[in-house]
């Protein structure tokens, strides 16, 4: 019988293994941190790259070079903020838009995949069970960890 973290290492990699074959399915090539920078920029629009490197708890100067990147792929755009002239706000331009339902695509044929054999109420379950137990690892720990 595996341990608690056993599976739970074992469900992680095989959901991450899932997303990367429905990405390549969905003939996304970029890689998963400019894609969950792009989500990062369309759930929290306006942001900034310090709002960013905040809310996904990741290093501001690799956030400066993803958002540099997605800038040079046009599916990114910056402005200046209204009351902090040395800060840009971000946002997707239409490419970059369209990127998102393809990722939102691939995302949920990943789920498909994981939940299939699952009924509803197994599903709603596990998605409270997990949130539940992330924000008890995060408040465990301290978010900036």
């Amino acid at each position: 019988m595996s341990s608690f973290s056993d599976t739970l290492h074992l469900f992680f990699h095989a959901y991450k293994r899932a997303l990367r074959r429905a990405y390549r399915d969905e003939g996304l090539t970029l890689s998963v941190s400019h894609l969950k920078t792009l989500k990062g920029i369309h759930y929290r629009p306006q942001s900034t790259v310090q709002s960013l490197a905040e809310a996904s708890r990741r290093d501001k100067a690799q956030i400066t070079r993803l958002i540099g990147q997605l800038l040079e792929a046009g599916l990114v755009e910056k402005w200046s903020h209204p009351s902090d002239g040395r800060s840009h706000q971000l946002g997707l331009t239409a490419a970059g838009e369209a990127m998102i339902e393809r990722i939102r695509r691939a995302e949920a044929c990943a789920a498909t995949r994981m939940m299939d054999g699952l009924s509803d109420d197994e599903a709603r379950t596990f998605l409270r069970l997990a949130e539940a137990m992330t924000t008890n690892l995060d408040h465990t720990l301290g978010a900036s960890s």
